[in-house]
């Protein structure tokens, strides 16, 4: 059930339907310590202007699950977001280093020369 909430609030945030956040924090209720569902979540608020919860979710998730680029990707435009542009700098430095080919890569490029 976390699994098909979380996916349908990726979707409906790519679709920009108001029901994404909703749907995400159903996830996020059932399954709090699931680094997608935290990210997801995250992610959508980050989007709705709530960076500051935004970011604890991305950082939560980040720690659960450190491997992933588009975790990482996500919490460099949280950190930048919220105003601490030299760990934002810092975090695309290293994620591009360590994993130059990911979907987010030339986002990630775009943000950091933006910095």
């Amino acid at each position: 059930m976390r699994l098909a909430l979380n996916n349908l609030a990726a979707l409906y945030q790519q679709q920009k339907d108001p029901r994404a956040r909703a749907t995400a924090e159903k996830a996020y209720k059932l399954s709090p310590k699931d680094a997608a569902t935290q990210d997801t979540l995250g992610w959508i608020l980050l989007e709705q202007g709530q960076s500051a919860r935004g970011l604890q979710l991305i950082r939560s998730a980040v720690s659960v699950q450190p491997n992933i680029p588009t975790l990482r990707y996500h919490l460099a435009v949280a950190l930048a977001q919220t105003g601490s542009k030299t760990q934002a700098r810092a975090e695309l430095e290293k994620l591009l280093a360590k994993s130059p080919v990911f979907p987010e890569a030339s986002a990630a490029k775009i943000l950091l020369n933006s910095l």
